[in-house]
Protein backbone atom coordinates (compact mmCIF):
# COMPACT_ATOMS: atom_id res chain seq x y z
CA UNK A 1 0.00 0.00 0.00
CA UNK A 2 1.40 3.17 -1.11
CA UNK A 3 0.10 6.75 0.85
CA UNK A 4 0.21 9.81 -1.01
CA UNK A 5 -0.41 12.83 -0.42
CA UNK A 6 -3.00 14.67 -2.19
CA UNK A 7 -3.32 18.98 -3.96
CA UNK A 8 -6.88 20.15 -5.15
CA UNK A 9 -7.67 15.93 -5.75
CA UNK A 10 -4.81 15.22 -7.58
CA UNK A 11 -1.42 13.22 -5.90
CA UNK A 12 1.77 15.45 -5.71
CA UNK A 13 4.07 12.75 -7.33
CA UNK A 14 1.97 12.97 -10.81
CA UNK A 15 0.03 9.53 -10.28
CA UNK A 16 -3.65 11.57 -11.02
CA UNK A 17 -6.71 10.68 -9.06
CA UNK A 18 -7.79 8.14 -6.47
CA UNK A 19 -9.79 6.57 -8.58
CA UNK A 20 -6.72 6.26 -11.06
CA UNK A 21 -4.34 4.05 -8.44
CA UNK A 22 -4.24 0.68 -7.50
CA UNK A 23 -6.72 -0.99 -5.12
CA UNK A 24 -5.55 -0.45 -1.65
CA UNK A 25 -3.68 2.88 -2.12
CA UNK A 26 -4.63 5.31 0.35
CA UNK A 27 -4.13 9.72 0.24
CA UNK A 28 -3.63 12.32 2.98
CA UNK A 29 -3.91 15.80 2.53
CA UNK A 30 -1.04 17.81 1.82
CA UNK A 31 -2.19 21.03 4.02
CA UNK A 32 -2.91 18.38 7.29
CA UNK A 33 0.35 18.71 9.30
CA UNK A 34 0.24 15.71 11.33
CA UNK A 35 -1.78 13.87 8.32
CA UNK A 36 1.34 14.19 5.67
CA UNK A 37 3.64 12.77 8.09
CA UNK A 38 1.86 9.42 7.21
CA UNK A 39 2.57 9.51 3.27
CA UNK A 40 4.81 6.68 2.25
CA UNK A 41 5.09 7.67 -1.65
CA UNK A 42 8.54 9.06 -2.28
CA UNK A 43 7.02 11.27 -5.28
CA UNK A 44 4.89 12.90 -3.19
CA UNK A 45 7.37 13.51 -0.56
CA UNK A 46 9.69 15.10 -2.80
CA UNK A 47 7.25 17.64 -4.02
CA UNK A 48 5.65 17.95 -1.05
CA UNK A 49 9.28 19.57 0.65
CA UNK A 50 9.26 22.33 -1.36
CA UNK A 51 6.02 23.17 -1.43
CA UNK A 52 6.11 23.78 2.41
CA UNK A 53 8.39 24.78 4.74
CA UNK A 54 9.17 21.89 6.85
CA UNK A 55 11.81 22.55 10.24
CA UNK A 56 14.92 21.08 11.40
CA UNK A 57 16.34 21.86 14.94
CA UNK A 58 19.89 20.97 15.39
CA UNK A 59 21.52 21.16 18.78
CA UNK A 60 22.98 19.15 21.58
CA UNK A 61 22.76 15.79 22.39
CA UNK A 62 22.95 16.82 26.32
CA UNK A 63 20.12 19.46 26.06
CA UNK A 64 17.37 16.55 25.19
CA UNK A 65 15.04 14.62 27.52
CA UNK A 66 15.25 11.13 28.53
CA UNK A 67 13.52 9.43 25.08
CA UNK A 68 9.73 9.36 25.77
CA UNK A 69 8.26 6.18 23.90
CA UNK A 70 5.05 8.48 23.18
CA UNK A 71 7.16 11.52 21.94
CA UNK A 72 6.90 11.47 18.08
CA UNK A 73 9.68 13.72 17.07
CA UNK A 74 12.43 12.13 15.40
CA UNK A 75 15.88 12.77 16.39
CA UNK A 76 18.92 11.89 14.84
CA UNK A 77 22.60 11.55 15.88
CA UNK A 78 23.97 14.15 13.27
CA UNK A 79 27.70 12.39 13.95
CA UNK A 80 30.53 9.70 12.57
CA UNK A 81 30.59 7.61 15.48
CA UNK A 82 28.12 8.86 18.10
CA UNK A 83 28.91 7.24 21.33
CA UNK A 84 26.40 4.81 23.01
CA UNK A 85 24.33 7.14 25.11
CA UNK A 86 23.49 9.06 22.01
CA UNK A 87 22.58 5.98 20.11
CA UNK A 88 20.13 5.36 23.07
CA UNK A 89 18.41 8.62 22.51
CA UNK A 90 18.32 8.61 18.65
CA UNK A 91 16.95 6.60 15.96
CA UNK A 92 19.58 6.80 13.50
CA UNK A 93 21.75 9.41 11.58
CA UNK A 94 21.11 11.78 8.77
CA UNK A 95 22.77 10.84 5.63
CA UNK A 96 25.53 13.44 4.44
CA UNK A 97 25.45 15.37 7.87
CA UNK A 98 28.76 14.49 9.53
CA UNK A 99 32.58 13.96 8.96
CA UNK A 100 32.82 11.64 5.85
CA UNK A 101 35.18 9.76 4.57
CA UNK A 102 39.36 9.53 5.92
CA UNK A 103 39.96 12.75 4.88
CA UNK A 104 37.44 14.68 6.30
CA UNK A 105 37.54 12.48 9.43
CA UNK A 106 40.97 13.30 9.82
CA UNK A 107 40.13 16.94 9.80
CA UNK A 108 37.91 16.42 12.19
CA UNK A 109 40.21 15.35 14.67
CA UNK A 110 42.54 18.05 14.39
CA UNK A 111 39.94 20.91 14.82
CA UNK A 112 38.81 18.81 17.92
CA UNK A 113 42.16 18.42 18.90
CA UNK A 114 42.52 22.11 18.57
CA UNK A 115 39.38 23.42 20.41
CA UNK A 116 39.95 20.87 23.49
CA UNK A 117 43.75 22.27 23.59
CA UNK A 118 44.53 25.77 22.93
CA UNK A 119 48.25 25.32 22.46
CA UNK A 120 47.98 23.40 19.77
CA UNK A 121 45.84 26.16 17.74
CA UNK A 122 47.27 27.91 15.52
CA UNK A 123 45.02 30.62 14.71
CA UNK A 124 42.47 27.91 14.55
CA UNK A 125 43.84 26.98 11.16
CA UNK A 126 42.67 23.35 11.53
CA UNK A 127 39.05 24.45 12.48
CA UNK A 128 39.10 26.34 9.36
CA UNK A 129 39.88 23.47 7.48
CA UNK A 130 37.22 21.14 8.49
CA UNK A 131 34.99 23.65 7.89
CA UNK A 132 36.32 24.57 4.38
CA UNK A 133 35.60 20.82 3.29
CA UNK A 134 32.32 20.43 4.71
CA UNK A 135 31.06 23.66 3.72
CA UNK A 136 32.54 22.49 -0.04
CA UNK A 137 30.71 19.09 -0.04
CA UNK A 138 27.28 20.73 1.70
CA UNK A 139 27.09 24.11 -0.61
CA UNK A 140 26.95 21.20 -3.41
CA UNK A 141 24.36 18.84 -1.73
CA UNK A 142 22.09 21.51 -1.48
CA UNK A 143 22.44 22.65 -5.02
CA UNK A 144 21.80 19.42 -6.27
CA UNK A 145 18.39 19.07 -3.86
CA UNK A 146 20.56 15.71 -1.68
CA UNK A 147 19.50 17.97 1.71
CA UNK A 148 16.22 18.97 0.49
CA UNK A 149 12.92 18.27 2.78
CA UNK A 150 11.24 15.43 1.57
CA UNK A 151 14.45 13.58 -0.47
CA UNK A 152 17.53 13.88 2.52
CA UNK A 153 16.74 10.69 3.99
CA UNK A 154 18.22 9.40 7.30
CA UNK A 155 19.72 5.74 7.74
CA UNK A 156 19.32 3.20 10.90
CA UNK A 157 22.31 2.79 13.50
CA UNK A 158 23.09 -0.24 12.27
CA UNK A 159 23.48 0.11 8.27
CA UNK A 160 27.24 0.72 7.08
CA UNK A 161 27.89 3.68 5.40
CA UNK A 162 29.80 4.38 1.52
CA UNK A 163 31.61 8.27 1.61
CA UNK A 164 28.39 9.75 -0.38
CA UNK A 165 25.96 9.11 2.55
CA UNK A 166 24.18 6.03 1.24
CA UNK A 167 24.22 2.66 2.29
CA UNK A 168 27.18 0.22 1.89
CA UNK A 169 25.03 -2.80 2.27
CA UNK A 170 21.40 -3.26 3.67
CA UNK A 171 21.26 -6.04 6.35
CA UNK A 172 17.56 -6.75 6.49
CA UNK A 173 15.69 -4.47 9.26
CA UNK A 174 18.66 -1.71 9.27
CA UNK A 175 18.01 -0.28 5.70
CA UNK A 176 17.07 3.71 5.11
CA UNK A 177 14.65 4.76 7.75
CA UNK A 178 12.98 7.31 5.50
CA UNK A 179 12.88 11.05 4.57
CA UNK A 180 13.74 13.39 7.22
CA UNK A 181 11.03 14.70 8.60
CA UNK A 182 9.37 18.65 9.70
CA UNK A 183 10.03 18.91 12.90
CA UNK A 184 13.25 16.23 13.20
CA UNK A 185 15.73 17.22 15.93
CA UNK A 186 19.80 16.66 14.94
CA UNK A 187 21.95 16.08 17.79
CA UNK A 188 25.30 16.16 18.38
CA UNK A 189 27.67 16.21 21.32
CA UNK A 190 29.34 19.61 21.64
CA UNK A 191 28.50 22.35 24.13
CA UNK A 192 26.41 24.92 22.60
CA UNK A 193 29.32 27.19 23.08
CA UNK A 194 32.00 25.46 21.33
CA UNK A 195 32.92 25.19 18.01
CA UNK A 196 30.29 22.33 16.32
CA UNK A 197 29.93 21.00 12.31
CA UNK A 198 26.12 21.71 13.47
CA UNK A 199 27.05 25.54 13.03
CA UNK A 200 28.74 25.17 9.77
CA UNK A 201 25.54 22.65 8.59
CA UNK A 202 22.67 24.95 9.35
CA UNK A 203 23.41 27.76 6.60
CA UNK A 204 23.54 24.97 3.96
CA UNK A 205 19.89 23.46 5.38
CA UNK A 206 18.21 26.54 5.33
CA UNK A 207 19.27 27.08 1.43
CA UNK A 208 18.45 23.81 0.86
CA UNK A 209 14.56 24.73 1.81
CA UNK A 210 14.59 24.45 5.35
CA UNK A 211 13.29 26.49 8.41
CA UNK A 212 16.24 25.77 10.92
CA UNK A 213 16.43 26.49 14.79
CA UNK A 214 20.19 25.94 16.46
CA UNK A 215 20.38 25.71 19.99
CA UNK A 216 16.67 26.80 19.84
CA UNK A 217 17.52 29.95 17.76
CA UNK A 218 15.87 30.74 14.43
CA UNK A 219 18.78 30.75 11.67
CA UNK A 220 17.55 33.72 9.64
Amino acid sequence: MTIHALKHGLALCGAGRPVDWPEGDRWVSYEDHDAREQATCQGCLAALGPALRWTVHLTSASLLAPPDPAWPRLVLAAMAKPPPWVIALTRGRPAHAFADGADERELMSAAIAERANPLLSQGGTAWAAYAAALDARWSGLALEQGLAPGTWHWMRHDTTWRPDGYPRSRVPGHEIGGPVRDGAILVCTCRPREGCHLRILAPHLRDAGWDVTLYGAPVP
